[in-house]
């Protein structure tokens, strides 16, 4: 059989050839993300991994031990190198003094990140590797819990990439976020991709549950995978259409880069361009080249003279380079444009006089008809080095503090949920919050839909911002609630409940949208019980395979 000696073939591989292939099927990995979205390289590369995993069986465990970290540690640094190397756009766009600083995203995609993958990868082989589906089980259950703990640990966590998020490419499977989250569908993913590898063992050893266990098995997997599909289907044809009561929003893409924007003697021009395109559509003047690059359109993508203000206006993450609440003139500029009960929604750096450190906030401003501040919300999770500094003492020493923005920002306490003073509540996330899942919005209370707004310019325009953008479509379906999102350069949308996209503007262009809000759903089970089902499921499977491992395991000696 063709996927027999493929299997076996792959599992005699031994050292830099083991390595090499365990390298180039964690890269390819990344192909079933966005911006590709290609999924049928998942169940190849992992299946491909587990025989590579099968070949490291040694008479010895320590000898095991020793060849599952090699193969497992290889795929995690193709993995991360692949998924995460436009990180160090940052570094290239505004550290230019500090390139020699590419050390600690490196750091991280060769040596901190990958652990994640070994320990998950050590744990199944030394402890859980069973016949069978037992092995399947024992990587889903433990690559979910590995998920789990990266996207809570390092540096208040960095979840980037999950293997759930891949199934974004097919929607009703989606769905199922909305049931157990983002960590719920990394369990299912693994395991629904490791299908074929129940045919195929990488050592070509023979089972005492052998084939009937397997043809018991497969069918059931797939059974559950079409089943998730129907139903995840069925789900999505529930809609509720906007109608004209539902709050309508006008989101700003300006579009400007960060070269432009470090400039500051282009900052009226950038407030003058923002109130032109916010309450003055398809009058602005085209920008020039220092704004940015578009799509060549350079206008609006729904701009209409006279078309009126909707009541709520929305600008992306730190729009202008400046503390608003010091800028009378143009908190007065506001007043005047804004309708009567209306609403600024605005990025902006926020004075922070509680700080020990004086600290700024990268915060969301709440502005009135009166040109007031009436509320504001600071972010919670910041990014490593872009705007606080781990190990602060030791970045000092090293002559590096002014790496993060102004010596970085405070990490902000209040609830992430904020009244709009007669208007639908709302639930901010900013940039980088987005892909945190859960944990956030269950602090503040449900509201009435979400705001994420960002400045993915750091991104680059390739695989940073469409990545970017998936993390917010699982979060709309987790929650039940309708998303607008506003980035600087793209990409903004309006994503449905069920993380359809309604409306976009695409990577560098510049224009607005007008949208109406959909209808948020009733509280899914995930809004209420969070990641417990997901690490529920993922404990108890790994019991039942400590409880049944003296029956499955291989005749021949491992």
């Amino acid at each position: 059989m063709i996927l027999t000696s493929l299997a076996s073939r792959t599992g005699n591989l031994r050292g830099y050839w083991a390595w090499l292939s365990a390298f180039v099927m964690g890269a390819g990995c990344i192909l079933a993300f966005a911006p590709f979205h290609f999924l049928p390289v998942l169940p190849v590369c992992l299946c491909v991994t587990v025989w590579l995993l099968d070949g490291c069986a040694s008479p010895t465990p320590r000898q095991t031990a020793r060849r599952t970290l090699a193969v497992s540690w290889a795929f995690g640094a193709g993995f991360f190198i692949a998924g995460c190397h436009w990180t160090l756009n940052a570094f290239v766009i505004v550290f230019d003094e500090y390139r020699w600083l590419f050390i600690f995203p490196l750091f991280f995609m060769l040596v901190a990140l990958p652990a994640f993958f070994v320990a998950a990868c050590l744990t199944a082989r030394l402890f859980f590797w069973q016949s069978g589906p037992g092995r399947i089980l024992a990587l889903a259950s433990l690559f979910t819990l590995a998920d789990w703990v990266r996207g809570h640990v390092v540096f208040n966590g960095f979840p980037w990439n999950l293997l759930g998020n891949s199934l974004t490419a097919v929607p009703p499977w989606a769905q199922l976020a909305s049931l157990v989250g983002v960590y719920g569908l990394t369990f299912l993913c693994v395991l629904f991709a490791l299908t074929p590898a129940l045919f195929a063992d990488g050592r070509g050893v023979p089972y005492r549950t052998g084939r009937l266990t397997r043809w018991i098995a497969t069918p059931l997997l797939i059974m559950m995978a079409a089943g998730a599909w129907v139903w995840g289907a069925h789900h999505i044809k529930a809609v509720t259409p906007p109608t004209e009561d539902s709050l309508a929003v006008r989101m700003v893409q300006p579009n400007f880069s960060q070269e432009y924007k470090k400039n500051r003697d282009n900052i009226v021009e950038m407030a003058n361009s923002l109130l032109r395109q916010s309450f003055f559509p398809g009058t602005h003047p085209d920008l020039d080249s220092g704004g940015g690059p578009d799509d060549g359109s350079n206008g609006d993508s729904n701009g209409d003279a006279k078309q009126p203000t909707p009541p709520v206006v929305i600008w992306p993450e730190t729009a202008l380079p400046v503390y608003m609440e010091r800028e009378p003139t143009l908190l007065k500029r506001l007043a005047t444009y804004l309708p009567e009960g209306g609403r600024l929604l605005t990025g902006s750096a926020r004075l922070n006089a509680g700080d020990p450190l004086g600290r700024s906030s990268n915060s969301l401003l709440v502005i009135n008809d009166r040109g007031d501040i009436e509320t504001f919300y600071d972010k919670r999770f910041l990014v490593p080095l872009g705007e606080y500094l781990p190990l602060r003492g030791l970045m000092r020493r090293l002559g590096v503090d002014a790496l993060a923005w102004r010596g970085g920002y405070a990490e902000g306490t209040g609830p992430p949920v904020l009244p709009l003073g007669g208007l639908p509540d709302v639930g901010v996330l900013i940039c980088y919050e987005s892909i945190f899942t859960g944990d956030i919005l269950q602090a503040g209370g449900r509201p009435e839909w979400l705001l994420n707004i960002s400045n993915d310019a750091w991104f680059g325009d390739f695989m940073g911002p469409w990545q970017h953008f998936d993390h917010a479509v699982l979060r709309t379906i987790e929650e039940g609630l309708p998303m607008v999102r506003v980035a600087n350069t793209g990409i903004s949308a309006l994503i449905d409940p069920y993380g359809r996209v309604r409306a976009m503007l695409g990577v560098n262009r510049r224009g607005n949208l007008d949208v109406r809000l959909p209808a948020p759903l009733p509280p899914t089970l995930f809004s209420r019980w969070g990641d417990i089902p997901a690490l529920t499921i993922s404990l108890l499977v790994l019991l039942l395979l400590a409880g049944t491992a003296k029956f499955t395991r291989p005749k021949t000696r491992p």
